[in-house]
């Protein structure tokens, strides 16, 4: 009996592991791009595909193909279609590597063995002779926090990170999906006039259903674009406010577009967590119990994802 329940075990954990896999296939990302600026307007999304997979060695390095969807240029352009490049990438034993230029060396954007406070060097983009001032020590990515997100029931790993050389900003990093805030993952980049690589909206693979980021509701196919307004996809942003703040006794809590039910923690100045509740859009939170200073305010999906962090000033 014993060696039955051995035997099933070890079935299980090989297609729990396979359900993993990094680039598994049919593996497509979905990112909203806008990007207003004067020299280099954007409005559409950006699309990756793994396009080639090689194995050499027992790994299984892949070649995802960016191609970018929508205006460019002018608000008046017609919609073109840019390829952007490619992202070599693998993974191995739970560790997942990426290079933006076949020239570069590969970095570690992931490691799901990672534990709280692991360190590894930022992904680089590329070099520009016309920044002189291009720090030569690459900035590095510290873990934060880590723990498991069950997404059409597969049990995922997640990490909440923050790179060096932006302390105000954390991300999350969930398995098999990259990075759900901002691109596929963080990267570091001397580039001058580098064009916006758009926020995470939807992940798929033939073997796992389309997953939409929370706050998102929006079409994920660029075919879809010209059928949406674009002033619907300019407030289209997960990520959440509250006012007023500074706040006295109480604040309201806003998300665009958004049914859903959240978590929402406040921390004080320590990290330490204070207060919990569940809220939804427009609900109003009491803090009327706070002492006067600064707290941190994280909001969590339904699927206990971290969503968003706000700085909240207490007035006494």
């Amino acid at each position: 009996m014993k060696k039955l329940l051995l035997l099933l075990t070890v079935i299980f954990n090989s297609q729990f592991n396979n359900a993993q896999t990094w680039c598994a296939p049919g593996a497509e990302w979905h990112y909203r791009v806008y990007s207003p600026m004067l020299n280099n307007y954007e409005d559409g999304y950006l699309n990756l595909k793994v396009t080639s997979t090689n194995v050499i060695g027992g790994i299984s390095y892949h070649n995802i193909s960016m191609i970018y969807y929508g205006l460019q240029f002018t608000q008046n352009s017609s919609t073109v279609s840019v390829g952007r490049g490619t992202i070599y990438t693998y993974e191995q034993n739970n560790v997942v590597y990426a290079s933006m230029n076949s020239s570069l060396s590969y970095d570690t954007i992931a490691n799901f063995n990672a534990n709280i406070g692991d360190k590894w060097r930022l992904t680089r983009r590329g070099t520009s002779s016309s920044f002189p001032n291009c720090p030569t020590v690459i900035p590095h990515v510290t873990v934060l926090d880590t723990g498991h997100v069950v997404i059409n029931s597969q049990n995922l790993k997640t990490l909440i990170l923050s790179p060096s050389n932006n302390l105000t900003y954390t991300y999350t990093m969930i398995q098999k999906i990259g990075s759900i805030d901002g691109f596929l993952f963080y990267h570091y980049t001397c580039l001058v006039d580098g064009w916006s690589l758009g926020g995470f909206t939807c992940y798929s693979d033939n073997n796992f259903t389309l997953y939409k980021k929370p706050g998102y509701n929006q079409p994920c196919d660029y075919s879809l674009w010209s059928t949406v307004g674009i002033d619907e996809f300019k407030n289209q942003d997960s990520k959440f406010k509250v006012y007023p703040n500074p706040s006295n006794n109480s604040f309201t809590f806003e998300i665009v577009n958004s049914n859903q039910t959240f978590t929402l923690k406040i921390l004080d100045a320590l990290g330490r967590e204070i207060q919990e509740q569940k809220i939804s859009n427009g609900s109003k939170v009491n803090i009327e119990n706070l002492s006067g200073g600064i707290y941190f305010i994280k909001l969590y999906s339904e699927e206990n994802i971290l969503i968003g962090q706000e700085k909240l000033v207490k007035q006494d």
